[in-house]
């Protein structure tokens, strides 16, 4: 029984000792998100988001976000009450996303994200981004290695950009 006992110990003692944890300060976060993402979020994906209230539990680390019309109005490192969103990443997906050994649709894929709605029209916002956010291609510049880090967001828009055809007659 004591052997037992112990080896349990040790595994989650083990467990723990490989925990994701961010070690990005909230103002490094933001700076980033300001400098990279921010002026490329189109304002119908803006507008699609709305007012939302998320909270994201990235391995031992929580991030609560507030939305209003599409803008980031709140970025805490501790969970809002009544979110309309909650998003789990785990310890694994999110080392390996970090890693750039894998985007976050494979991770949605795999199960390593998990993403729950408290209700249909949030539902239905988190597949549109979804779509949105495959089709921009992003996923493929943050798993391939040859493109700096810094240069992932470095495109025209986050997402599709609508492409006006005119036929002449």
């Amino acid at each position: 029984m004591k052997t037992a006992l112990f080896v349990l110990s040790i595994s989650l003692l083990l467990c723990l000792a490989h925990s994701y944890q961010i070690e990005q300060s909230r103002e490094q976060l933001l700076a980033k998100y300001y400098a990279y993402v921010d002026q490329k979020i189109p304002k119908s994906a803006r507008m699609l988001v709305g007012d939302e209230r998320v909270n994201a539990y990235i391995g031992q680390s929580v991030i609560g976000l507030g939305v209003k019309r599409g803008e980031l109005s709140s970025f805490e490192y501790e969970p809002l009450s009544s979110p309309s969103i909650v998003i789990i990443v785990s310890d694994d997906a999110a080392e390996r996303i970090e890693n750039r050994s894998m985007g976050i649709l494979e991770a949605i894929d795999k199960g390593g994200i998990r993403i729950i709605t408290n209700n249909w029209f949030s539902m239905f916002k988190v597949e549109a981004l979804k779509r949105a956010y495959a089709i921009s291609g992003i996923d493929s510049r943050l798993t391939d290695k040859n493109v700096r880090e810094s240069d992932i967001y470095n495109t025209n828009s986050l997402f599709m950009t609508r492409t006006r055809v005119t036929v002449w007659n």
